[in-house]
């Protein structure tokens, strides 16, 4: 069993050697899915680059509103989530789920803003064909992104019985730890995309 410090955190125990086995497989899933995104966000560059104007002609610029919105809902998510990790590992386990909530709600406020946003860009007439390259390597890349959110999303349920249960401690972690690498893993992306598309638009 864990026990307690006397600052309130617990000794951890070393992972065991299929804690360690699940580790490995989600650092192989995310150099996989980094390398699949970087290759997207290369190619986006070199649209860019060959393009004689950005928004090239048949484009537009992208409204920033939604897209804020979109990208605080995901960065104080990460922040709720890692509240969660922090509880778990210490003699607070009942607070995961609390946190896994909050993170849930911010996670489909982001996943309803995202939907909000191509409707609005959609209806502007803003969809791939006829080269329009810009809307062509965006839809690619945002969708890329949403589809990873939604399995995000799906492991974040898939936690929430187990921690109304207080089944997670600081020695039965792993599934918790590694669904909140995968989260803050998408975070990161969707800045990347933030800055890529909606911040730095002209060049």
């Amino acid at each position: 069993m864990a026990m307690a410090s006397e600052k309130g955190h617990v000794r951890r125990l070393p992972d065991t050697d299929a804690d360690g086995r699940k580790s490995l497989g989600m650092t192989f899933f995310l150099l996989s899915s980094t390398m699949a995104f970087g290759g997207l966000l290369v190619l986006y560059g070199l649209l860019r680059r060959d393009a004689p104007a950005w928004p090239p002609p048949g484009g537009r610029m992208l409204p920033l509103g939604l897209a804020a919105a979109a990208t605080a809902s995901i960065t104080v998510s990460s922040m709720t989530l890692h509240a969660g990790v922090r509880a778990v590992l210490r003699p607070r386990a009942r607070l995961l789920f609390p946190w896994l909530i909050a993170t849930l709600a911010l996670g489909l406020t982001f996943v309803a803003l995202e939907l909000a946003l191509w409707l609005d860009l959609g209806s502007g007439g803003f969809v791939p064909g006829a080269g329009n390259r810009q809307a062509g390597i965006f839809y690619m890349l945002t969708g890329f992104h949403f589809a990873h959110v939604l399995t995000a999303v799906a492991l974040l349920l898939w936690l929430v019985p187990g921690a109304r249960r207080e089944r997670y401690h600081a020695n039965d972690s792993v599934r918790v730890r590694l669904v909140a690498r995968f989260w803050h893993f998408l975070g990161i992306n969707w800045a990347l995309l933030f800055v890529a598309f909606f911040v730095w638009q002209r060049g």
